[in-house]
């Protein structure tokens, strides 16, 4: 396995499943890879307990985050997911399948964002296509970013939906994933 997909520490996930209701988890700020998970219904902290074991399974160590839910697009800037650094904010719950989706995506670019060096990000590009990497001037499936996001969701997740991707092809798929990953995509499970 590439070093690059062992630069953050292990994710609390049993501290996740400990979570009360009513309550919030915070481990401590300082703490890399650690998910400060505040107010959310039970639904959507299974939502991301489930996201955070794909990661787990697939070996790719997520930074420390602070996963915000929002009532309506507003706080993802009108978007359904929005990754910041420190911050992901989920805006989309309205189906349980899209809703995983969303929050496997948006921790893609948190893994990217600490994972990728420039020059790695230059290849994918040019693996690509795309002249981008990321720029609101460009559109959303041109950017490597959203790509790039889209390629690790893909991997990551149990490939329940399609990548939003004009190569949809597994065998071009598993490539970018390994050029991104250093490592094969895990086997999708059966559920």
């Amino acid at each position: 396995m590439d070093t690059r997909t062992r630069t953050g520490a292990r994710i609390i996930l049993a501290a996740l499943a400990a979570l009360t209701l009513a309550g919030s988890w915070d481990s401590g700020r300082e703490a890399a890879g650690t998910i400060h998970l505040g107010s959310a219904s039970p639904e959507q902290r299974a939502i991301v307990e489930w996201a955070l074991e794909r990661y787990e399974r697939a070996g790719l160590e997520l930074p420390s985050l602070d996963v915000v839910f929002h009532g309506d697009p507003s706080g993802c800037h009108g978007n359904s997911g929005f990754y910041s650094p420190g911050r992901l904010d989920v805006c989309s719950f309205d189906q349980r399948d899209y809703a995983r989706k969303v929050v496997v995506h948006e921790l893609a670019h948190a893994w990217s964002a600490v994972n990728l060096t420039a020059e790695d990000r230059e290849r994918f590009l040019h693996l690509q296509g795309l002249d981008v990497w990321s720029s609101w001037e460009v559109p959303w499936g041109m950017r490597g970013f959203e790509r790039a996001a889209e390629i690790i969701t893909w991997g990551v997740g149990d490939r329940s939906m399609r990548p939003l991707l004009p190569d949809r092809d597994p065998t071009h798929l598993e490539a970018a994933y390994r050029m991104l990953t250093g490592q094969a995509a895990p086997d999708a499970p059966a559920e």
